[in-house]
């Protein structure tokens, strides 16, 4: 037995033990990124991630999607909607002022008087419209921010707004402009459920 071939199949004997070890783990970690990646895969062609569903979706199938839009492109004209303006509050003319301020705004106005319903509101005021006048009610809220929107069962398009114990009049016309003018994000898509 010469020298050279006795050390020499001992060592390939003991790299071949150390072998199968790093090969079970380069295929463990080679399956670990293949699966990592088809997971994304399917997450990304399926469109979501599965962990969180949006603010106001609902379960079903639709997305709910959050679009950025410029209120002035869906509003009326203010020269095309038509006011009823009334006093919910003990101070004596507000609704006739108001009115005569909305007026130079360019709002065209119908009744003025005492709440027809009785009722004294201690809040700035009441914006009430039915389901033809949203979009005109959506408008006069820039005018009253302060004012609560209640939706009646009207069937025109008219909104009335009551003036409460707090109103303070009409925002200057520079602010409904700036309101008007910026960017609003808005929840849109059947998948999307009214906030409360």
């Amino acid at each position: 037995m010469s020298m050279l071939s006795g050390p020499g199949p001992r060592k390939s004997a003991a790299r071949n033990r150390g072998l199968p070890w790093t090969t079970i783990i380069g295929v463990l970690v080679s399956m670990a990124l293949l699966f990592g990646a088809a997971f994304v895969g399917v997450r990304l062609i399926r469109g979501g991630s599965g962990t969180a569903q949006a603010v106001g979706a609902s379960p079903s199938s639709s997305p709910c999607i959050t679009a950025t839009v410029q209120p002035a492109g869906t509003l009326p004209k203010t020269s095309t909607v038509t006011v009823n303006t009334f006093n919910g509050s003990h101070r004596s003319g507000l609704a006739r002022t108001t009115a005569a301020d909305l007026k130079k705004r360019g709002f065209k106005i119908g009744r003025i008087a005492n709440d027809p319903l009785g009722q004294h509101l201690t809040s700035a005021g009441e914006i009430r419209y039915g389901v033809k006048g949203a979009v005109n009610a959506a408008l006069l809220r820039y005018y009253v921010p302060e004012a609560t929107l209640t939706l009646d069962k009207r069937t025109d398009a008219t909104v009335d707004l009551v003036t409460g114990e707090q109103f303070n009049g009409l925002a200057p016309q520079s602010e409904v402009d700036s309101a008007v003018a910026a960017p609003t994000p808005t929840a849109t898509g059947s998948g999307c459920t009214p906030a409360k």
